[in-house]
């Protein structure tokens, strides 16, 4: 065997080495890639589903505040009608 062939072998089985390391890589690579996409969705659904919840409260928002000062002249006319009675 002279040094031809030696240099041959050896280029041959770095060749293989890289190969075997290259599909492992591309093998582990695709893996990450559908684990972001399934995280990506989920996000993707997680920010829909708040989305929605922030259109059904600023919906109700107007509705809550009439209602909050509502309750406050009720309360402050109970509290003042209260107040001449005991006078």
């Amino acid at each position: 065997m002279d040094s031809y062939d030696t240099l041959v072998l050896f280029l041959a089985v770095a060749l293989a080495v890289f190969l075997v390391l290259g599909i492992i890589f591309m093998v582990y690579l695709i893996r990450i890639s559908r684990r972001v996409h399934e995280i990506t969705e989920k996000a993707r659904a997680a920010a829909d589903n708040v989305e929605s919840a922030a259109r059904i409260f600023r919906k109700s928002a107007g509705p809550a505040v009439f209602s909050r000062i509502v309750a406050n002249v009720v309360e402050s006319w109970r509290h003042s009608k209260g107040k001449k009675e005991k006078s």
